[in-house]
C-alpha cells in the first residue's frame, strides 16, 4: 500500500470518523491534501448524492483556488480501506481536469456502508487513501505546460531530481528532471539543487523552455532597457541553460522593436548572442560604420568575447572603402 502511494507526488490517507453521525448532519470533515500546480487549499472530503431514490456517497476533491486552472493532466487513485489496511475499492486513472471536472471517488451505497456485515467501516470510520500526481497543466494562451510544483515520484531516491529552491523564501520549491536540464548545463549536470534569488513568472517559465515548451515571450519596455526576456536570460545565464539562451536570442532577433543600438550591442555581448550580433550588423548595411564604431567603444573590449570581436573586425573588413590587395 505504501508503496503504491510513493508513485504519486501527493498521497495520504483520510480517515472520516463517526461516519454515521457525518452523514446524518452532512458535515463531512475536509482533509488537506497539500499544494497542486502551486495551489493551496486543496482537500478531500466526501459527499451525498441521491440517485433514484438512494443515498450515495463519494470522494470528492476540491479547492477555492480551482477557477484559476484552466486545464490540467493528472494521473489519480482513490481507494477504500478495509480495518486492516487493505485496498477494498480502488479507481485510478489518468485524466483531463478543469474547474469543473475535479477528481472524485467511486459512487458507494449508504445502505451498503452502514451494513456491518459488509465491513466497510472500522470502528465506525470510513477510510480513504489517496494520491495525486499531476504531469502537465494548460495555461492562458493554450499552451501545456509542464508541472514543477511537486516532487517527482521517486526521484529524490534515484537521484533524478533538480531541486530549485529559492532564498527569499526557503519553504517553495520548483522540481524538475535532471537528466534533460544536465543535457544542457554543464552545471545543472553537477548538482541536485539550484538556488535562485527568488521565484517569479520568469523562474517557472525559464524551466519551461528548457523543456521545450513555446513560451510566448513579450517585450515589456521598464524605465529604458528592462525587457520580459531580459530576466529570463539572466536566469539561464545563472543556471547555464544554453537553450533558454538560444531560444530567447532567436525571439530578440524576430522582434522588430528595440529599445537602443547601444543596448542591443551590450545584451549580445553581456549573454554572447552571436546570431542576435550578425542581425544587429546586418542591420547597419555597410553604413554608418562611424557610428557602429562609436557604438562598439562603448560596449567595450572588455566585454566582448572573441567570437565578438572576430565578427565586428570582419564586418568592418567587409565593408571597408578600402580594398586590400
Amino acid at each position: 500500500m505504501v508503496d503504491e502511494r510513493e508513485n504519486y507526488s501527493i498521497n495520504g490517507i483520510c480517515r472520516f470518523e463517526n461516519f454515521a453521525d457525518s452523514f446524518r448532519n452532512n458535515d463531512f470533515p475536509n482533509f488537506p491534501i497539500g499544494l497542486i500546480c502551486g495551489f493551496d487549499e486543496w482537500r478531500l472530503t466526501l459527499k451525498i448524492k441521491e440517485i433514484n431514490g438512494n443515498s450515495y456517497v463519494h470522494p470528492s476533491v476540491r479547492s477555492y483556488w480551482r477557477s484559476q486552472l484552466h486545464s490540467i493532466r493528472v494521473r489519480f487513485f482513490i481507494a477504500i480501506l478495509d480495518g486492516d489496511g487493505s485496498q477494498r475499492l480502488v479507481m485510478g486513472r489518468r485524466c483531463h481536469l478543469t474547474p469543473r471536472k475535479l477528481p472524485a471517488g467511486v459512487y458507494l451505497k449508504l445502505e451498503s456502508l452502514l451494513d456491518e456485515g459488509d465491513g466497510w467501516l472500522d470502528n465506525g470510520a470510513l477510510v480513504i487513501e489517496y494520491g495525486f500526481h499531476v504531469e502537465s497543466i494548460v495555461v492562458p494562451d493554450v499552451i501545456w505546460e509542464f508541472q514543477f510544483h511537486e516532487k517527482l515520484m521517486r526521484c529524490d531516491k534515484e537521484r533524478d531530481l533538480i531541486r530549485f529552491k529559492c532564498s527569499e523564501d526557503p519553504g517553495i520549491f520548483l522540481h524538475a528532471h535532471r537528466l534533460l536540464l544536465a543535457f544542457h548545463s554543464s552545471y545543472l549536470k553537477s548538482t541536485c539543487e539550484a538556488e535562485c534569488n527568488s521565484f517569479c513568472r520568469e523562474t517557472v517559465e525559464c524551466v519551461q523552455i528548457a523543456f521545450g515548451v513555446k513560451i510566448q515571450l513579450e517585450i515589456i519596455i521598464l524605465g529604458i532597457s528592462e525587457s520580459y526576456p531580459i530576466v529570463i536570460l539572466d536566469m539561464a545565464r545563472e543556471l547555464g541553460l544554453t537553450n533558454v539562451i538560444r531560444y530567447c536570442e532567436r525571439f530578440l532577433i524576430e522582434e522588430k522593436d528595440q529599445c537602443s543600438l547601444l543596448f542591443e550591442f551590450q545584451l549580445a555581448a553581456d549573454y554572447k548572442l552571436n546570431h542576435y550580433l550578425t542581425y544587429l550588423l546586418k542591420s547597419f548595411g555597410g553604413k554608418n560604420q562611424r557610428k557602429l564604431a562609436g557604438i562598439l567603444k562603448k560596449v567595450g573590449v572588455e566585454s566582448m568575447s572573441s567570437e565578438y570581436m572576430k565578427q565586428c573586425t570582419k564586418f568592418f573588413f567587409d565593408n571597408s572603402k578600402t580594398r586590400f590587395l
